[in-house]
């Protein structure tokens, strides 16, 4: 087995982000200092296609240096949370699609699966697996793939089956389910009484079916633990209890657990609770505290960070994930796309009127 060093054991373990265009000497610190195992990418980090992908070919470039290549990751879930630039017609929501046939979702997973991996992008936190109820939250809402816990897993299954196709890792969320919340986790902590059967049954079945990777959401289990799920020993020791996939706490930054909780004490929480990727996309001083954090905190975890840390290499190899150059979307390849997705918003439409 190959050696790695603590940087290299811990920065796989970090999916860190940053606010804005590319500041190159921060970003090649992240890299080449701290090996950082990959990047989350928003809208605000770029305009167009053209600045998507000179900053993702930016990111491999500066990481040749080191021994594993880079996760490239977005939550491009269509409909509202779209992270594609403007070149690209936005394709219609989950919750609309999730009445269509087989078909339609299947073209919806695969138009999207497809511009990802050509756009060197290897990881997409997506499909939501959260059920849909008149009451949820509005900003889960209509980012939802059907009203029953059936419906959910046949549409997300064909959603999962497209990434994988395309090498691009998908990242089922939010667990343990949202359907009973009612306000924004971005901004609050709710706190249920426990987990309903059926909101856990979309990703019992997936899980058991081998999907790579789960994300865990900032919601509070009263019957679990006083703290939120993405933060909870308990409910990470059960679900490795029958899943061997990777663990992905939803965005540290989010105000629901860092108002409540600390910048610093929130990323100490992620680690001691045994996630294997810690997203956070902190400003650069607090970022470099968290990293320093979880150095010191290395010699007590040391084994549960290693295991975590060669969980994420397996499956980088897996997906084939690498630093190498790519061929990106001509403009013609893209207004192809862009009929591709036309021609599906209209029958999505059509079967929603």
């Amino acid at each position: 087995m190959e050696k790695y060093t603590k940087r290299e054991l811990i920065g796989q373990k970090l999916l860190v982000g940053f606010e804005g265009p590319v500041n190159e000497d921060h970003v090649k610190e992240l890299i080449q200092k701290y090996k950082v195992g990959g990047f989350i990418l928003y809208r605000n980090n770029y305009d167009s296609y053209y600045e998507m992908i000179s900053l993702i070919k930016k990111l491999k470039e500066l990481n040749r240096v080191n021994k594993i290549p880079l996760f490239i990751c977005v939550d491009q879930e269509n409909g509202i949370v779209n992270r594609l630039p403007s070149e690209f017609h936005r394709i219609k929501n989950a919750l609309a699609s999730s009445i269509c046939s087989t078909d339609v979702i299947k073209e919806v997973g695969d138009i999207t699966a497809e511009i990802l991996s050509r756009s060197g992008i290897n990881m997409n936190l997506e499909p939501v697996l959260d059920i849909y109820d008149e009451n949820i939250s509005k900003s889960i809402g209509n980012r939802c793939f059907g009203r029953t816990s059936k419906e959910v897993i046949k549409n997300t299954r064909i959603i999962i089956e497209s990434h994988k196709e395309n090498n691009v890792v998908p990242i089922i969320k939010h667990y343990p389910g949202l359907r009973k919340v009612r306000v924004d986790t971005h901004i609050l902590l709710p706190s249920i009484k426990s987990i309903e059967e059926e909101d856990l049954k979309p990703f019992n079945t997936l899980m058991s079916e081998g999907v790579p990777g789960v994300l865990l959401s900032h919601i509070k289990v009263k019957d679990k633990d006083k703290l939120p799920v993405s933060l909870s020993r308990k409910v990470q020791d059960e679900i490795k209890e029958n899943y061997n996939g990777i663990t992905v706490t939803d965005d540290l930054k989010m105000r629901s657990v860092r108002y409540r909780y600390g910048w610093i004490k929130t990323a100490k929480l992620a680690l001691e609770a045994g996630n294997d990727i810690i997203m956070f996309n902190y400003p650069t001083k607090k970022e470099e505290k968290v990293i320093n954090t979880f150095y010191n905190m290395y010699k007590k975890y040391s084994d549960e960070i290693t295991n975590s840390a060669l969980k994420i290499i397996e499956l980088k190899k897996q997906y084939h994930v690498s630093d190498d150059d790519f061929i990106e979307l001509s403009v013609d390849e893209i207004n192809e796309y862009n009929d591709r997705i036309d021609k599906v918003d209209e029958i999505i439409i059509k079967k929603n009127s």
